[in-house]
């Protein structure tokens, strides 16, 4: 019999002419006891094709079961699965002599049971081929069995034979079985010189590894990578550890990849780099993701998806101008796109350029009167603008739309607020809130309800109710909590304001302002030791915070009659603050308490020049102070 690689067929030019007739029928009856009984098991009249699905069920159970599972009589388990696959695929060939599927599944499976040599197996693989030259799986099994057969060379020339049919998977979207060819190629031609070289690491390799994150998914590649390709591009004779077996592969080697790509046509470069591009997106490699976006740009510009992607990985970067000019693109490409108009109308207002923003979305909303969400975009912008009274009509229009939509409704009520319609703008408050069902952002709208009860309609029944309503939506909502503290503060409830500034402590345990709060409510409920303690606290977190200092130089002085640590407080109170009137007043008083006559006089008097700036006391109250000290 000839070799595989003996002859010149014009239409397959390195297979030989193959088995005649009378040779393939008395090979195909060469089988042992057991096979012909397989045969006479199959007892109705089954079509070639359900021979062959039955022969890969018997061989997928071979495949499932282990090697020393026990035997059943003389032959175990899974060979007399073996032995059932190669009796279907017989009969499917005896059934139709040009299937090509049965041609290569034999010739595996009876390589498998070593029931034939090489030779005998290769051919059978060129008669799948010349039966059906079409298909790139039987090339890929040819090439295989050429490979385990270490005949690198050949199984590189039956790959290079399949190169137009890999491309054409290629282009139709078929990547799979076009993936497996640019591996398997690329192995062999290493294979073929022992380890990866300049010459041998070709675009095939390249191409497969940009393929393989689509076909394998992103986790698959860089598994693959480093178990198989990887470990062997760093040493080939090193065993794979399990840290190689879980470490991603370099960026030498990416950027290596995404090199070569250029040598494939047009088409197919952009489409190989698109890939590639998307598999270092999904590893976080997102300078060499735009680089391969960049030159997919470049084989085949102004193609939408690669400007989408490069506008996002711009944005995303930072690089707003360029993300805008690639956006700028696609709207000249689909003008009546409207998620392209919302990109451009945000890339927009990040650039500070809000009349353009304005331009974009008027324009998407006459493409498309009927999305709300257009509205709303331009209602945002119009307030941005304080164009208040435009802006309420689109945001209206975007209600409308919309069927009262929270995020609407908080919108109106701002402009509202903005146009002095206090009413209106609680009203829309108070349907946001009831329609919302995030609760943080419950809790936001809560909390501007609380305000505005309180700072516009002196409402603080309604204002109380509505921080604690925030809180509870939101417990951690430090704001509500500080603004509902301050109202109990001044409404006179003041063990409850207490409660929230302790609790505030523990969240925000270095706000100085907490701690100052704090400390002044107990202050005021004369518990000055813990009141101190607060004051500290407030110190310790910002330590020139000039009323911390003072209100403590007036705990020592007027409760506690330690002039010495008060004037020492005072004068810390006026180096952070010069110009603190108050200060220097407290610093006479607690001069005028240690008997220190001349020294609480300078001090008046330089409370006296500070009013004039600071007018914090009447200026009769320092003048008396200084008559009294001399009248004594």
């Amino acid at each position: 019999m000839s070799s595989a690689f003996s002859s010149a067929n014009p239409s397959f030019p390195f297979f030989d002419d193959g088995l005649t007739p009378e040779e393939l029928s008395a090979f195909l009856s060469h089988t042992d006891l057991a096979v012909r009984s397989a045969l006479a098991g199959i007892t109705s009249a089954p079509s070639a094709h359900e021979c062959l699905s039955q022969g890969d069920a018997y061989y997928k159970l071979y495949q499932s079961l282990p090697g020393d599972a026990p035997p059943v009589g003389k032959v175990s388990p899974k060979k007399q699965h073996l032995q059932q696959a190669i009796a279907h695929y017989r009969k499917a060939l005896e059934l139709k002599p040009d299937l090509a599927d049965a041609y290569i599944k034999l010739a595996q499976a009876l390589w498998t049971e070593g029931h034939i040599g090489l030779e005998t197996t290769l051919h059978y693989c060129e008669l799948a081929i010349r039966h059906d030259p079409g298909t790139l799986s039987h090339y890929l099994a040819y090439s295989d069995l050429l490979s385990k057969a270490e005949q690198y060379h050949q199984a590189d020339a039956v790959l290079s034979l399949a190169t137009p049919l890999a491309l054409q998977g290629l282009k139709g979207f078929s990547a799979q079985k076009a993936t497996q060819w640019a591996w398997q190629r690329a192995v062999t031609r290493w294979d073929m010189v022992g380890h990866p070289s300049t010459e041998h690491t070709a675009w095939e390799t390249r191409l497969a590894i940009s393929l393989s994150s689509v076909v394998y998914g992103s986790l698959g590649l860089p598994h693959y990578l480093a178990t198989g390709m990887g470990t062997r591009q760093a040493n080939p004779s090193a065993g794979v550890t399990d840290h190689e077996k879980t470490t991603p592969p370099g960026l030498p080697l990416w950027t290596a990849v995404q090199g070569s790509l250029s040598t494939l046509i047009a088409p197919l470069a952009a489409t190989a780099h698109g890939v590639l591009a998307q598999a270092s997106q999904s590893i976080g490699h997102t300078t060499l993701a735009t680089q391969c976006w960049q030159r997919a740009n470049h084989w085949q510009p102004n193609q939408i998806t690669t400007l989408k992607a490069l506008s996002t990985l711009a944005k995303d970067a930072g690089q707003t101008d360029q993300a805008l000019r690639y956006t700028e693109q696609l709207l000249t490409l689909s003008p009546n796109e409207v998620t392209l108009h919302l990109r451009a109308a945000t890339l927009y207002k990040d650039t500070q350029n809000l009349e353009q923003a304005r331009h974009v979305l008027e324009k998407a909303t006459a493409i498309a009167p009927s999305n709300g969400q257009l509205f709303f975009e331009l209602g945002q912008v119009l307030s941005d603008q304080q164009q208040y009274l435009q802006a309420l009509v689109a945001l209206k229009e975007a209600n409308r739309l919309e069927a009262h939509h929270p995020y609407i409704l908080a919108n109106m009520a701002y402009v509202l607020f903005k146009l002095d319609d206090m009413s209106g703008a609680v009203s829309c408050y108070r349907q946001a809130l009831e329609m919302g069902t995030d609760p943080v952002w419950r809790s936001a709208v809560a909390q501007t309800l609380g305000a505005l009860y309180y700072q516009f309609h002196q409402d603080d029944v309604a204002a109380q109710e509505s921080l604690e309503m925030a809180i509870r939506l939101d417990p951690s909502n430090a704001e509500a909590q500080t603004m509902l503290a301050e109202l109990l503060f001044e409404t006179g409830q003041m063990h409850r304001a207490l409660e929230m500034y302790e609790t505030l402590s523990t969240l925000k345990p270095h706000d100085a302002d907490i701690h100052s709060h704090k400390g002044y409510i107990l202050w005021q409920m004369d518990r000055n030791e813990e009141a101190l303690d607060a004051y500290q606290l407030a110190i310790h977190c910002d330590s020139k915070n000039a009323i911390v200092y003072n209100n403590m130089g007036v705990i020592y002085l007027d409760e506690l009659y330690d002039g010495q640590k008060a004037s020492n407080l005072f004068d810390k109170a006026l180096i952070c603050n010069p110009q603190y009137t108050l200060a220097a007043f407290n610093l006479g008083r607690s001069y005028e308490l240690l008997g220190q006559t001349h020294d609480a006089a300078k001090a008046y008097s330089q409370a006296l020049a500070l009013v004039e700036l600071n007018p914090e006391l009447d200026k009769a109250d320092i003048t008396d102070r200084l008559h009294l000290l001399f009248s004594v």
